[in-house]
């Protein structure tokens, strides 16, 4: 066979150049969509350390539209750090408690209350995936939280766990309390768990007299 020429060498290896970057761009354009274009150089920033919060954000979006989610949460990891945002923690429970990730998202919760949060939906959240795992103590605790962080809005929702998880307790004398105490909180409460507030006194002293045998 006739050896190639040095122009023919060159044609080869370029097409071969020219054929292996167009295949990266179309793998590229098939997973990251109408992100294609950008990610390259967001994930590089992630990747070097010099991504701005704005530039993390991005990602997150790119992520969490193209379903990447280790992609997202460690995005949201990153931004954390540069901003020390507790709600960007919250956003990260909130995205693994979606994907039922639930022990990482009790985690999360977690950390978000360790570290100040007060938005009463985070604990709110945070309280009924502590229930459905079977964490009562806990979930008290963080519905608890939710009504003390609810503002001028009744915290009716989180009353309702409070009572609820109570009373599967058979804690009915906290119940009680704390019933009367959210009445008495402002003008229409007491519109609510009037009947749970009349339940109560006779589970009170049925409690009481098995108690005494």
């Amino acid at each position: 066979m006739k050896n190639l020429s040095k122009v023919d060498k060159r044609t080869i290896i370029a097409y071969g150049i020219f054929c292996t970057v167009s295949l990266v761009i179309l793998l590229i354009a098939g997973s990251w969509g109408r992100h294609a274009t950008s990610i390259p150089f967001l994930k590089l920033a992630q990747i070097t350390g010099t991504a701005s919060a704005e530039t993390l954000e991005k990602v997150v979006v790119a992520c969490t539209e193209r379903a990447k989610w280790d992609c997202a949460q460690a995005a949201l990891v990153d931004l954390y750090e540069k901003t020390n945002n507790i709600e960007v923690v919250a956003k990260l429970a909130d995205m693994q408690r979606k994907l039922a990730f639930t022990q990482p998202a009790l985690a999360t919760y977690a950390s978000y209350a360790n570290l100040g949060g007060k938005n009463p939906e985070h604990f709110l959240k945070y309280a009924e995936l502590l229930e459905k795992s079977g964490n009562t103590e806990g979930a008290i605790t963080a519905y608890t939280n939710a009504f003390v962080n609810a503002g001028d809005r009744l915290p009716v929702r989180a009353m309702s766990g409070i009572v609820r998880l109570l009373m599967v307790e058979r804690r009915y004398e906290e119940a009680l309390a704390r019933i009367k105490e959210f009445q008495g909180s402002a003008g229409n409460a007491d519109n609510y768990f009037n009947e749970e507030a009349d339940q109560l006194p006779l589970l009170i002293k049925n409690s009481k007299q098995m108690a005494s045998r």
